[in-house]
């Protein structure tokens, strides 16, 4: 299922819905996956526009990365200053979620911040999983030509497995660029 899904969502220029089973209801619970991207700004705008978001909860969750963190285990640093450093990254994402919404226009239900600590579509189907989320939205990045063979690794790590549904927005093909029939 996982490469036709891929396939599927690679090549279309519209939301693609990976659907566990047959929708039986409504969407109540909705986790929208974000890196503060263009490409997650339009996944949420267009879940919006979709209507998905009527009568739901809707979550926000952005997975944050501590780069030096690796080296200051390394380095054999004391815990409280890895700990400090990890604080000072979770305060950046926390400012940056909040620009986001203010971008976007949009104040979910609630905010969630986790750091990387394993791949992140592995942390965003555990988060889905754990908020009992029955959709999860992420962007895709569609581009053209060689960057229609790589779907995103995010994305993918969210589809490759999930059990919950997963909505894969690609962002609009620029002006000029439209495919031909």
């Amino acid at each position: 299922m996982g490469t036709t899904v891929e396939r599927t969502i690679r090549r279309s220029r519209r939301p693609v819905l990976m659907a566990n089973a047959v929708p039986s209801r409504q969407y109540h619970r909705i986790l929208i996956a974000t890196d503060f991207s263009e490409s997650s700004a339009h996944a949420l705008n267009t879940a919006r526009d979709l209507g998905l978001f009527r009568d739901a909860e809707v979550l926000l969750l952005h997975v944050f990365d501590a780069p030096a963190r690796g080296m200051m285990f390394g380095a054999a640093l004391p815990q409280n200053q890895i700990k400090d450093y990890i604080a000072e990254q979770e305060r950046c994402a926390t400012f940056n979620m909040v620009e986001f919404i203010g971008q976007v226009g949009f104040k979910p239900r609630r905010q969630i911040l986790r750091l990387a600590e394993e791949p992140t579509g592995t942390i965003i189907k555990d988060c889905a999983r754990y908020e009992r989320a029955d959709l999860i939205v992420v962007g895709t990045r569609g581009q053209s030509g060689l960057g229609t063979l790589l779907l995103g690794s995010v994305a993918e790590g969210v589809l490759q497995g999930s059990e919950i549904d997963v909505l894969a927005v690609p962002l609009p093909q620029p002006p000029g660029q439209e495919e031909q029939p």
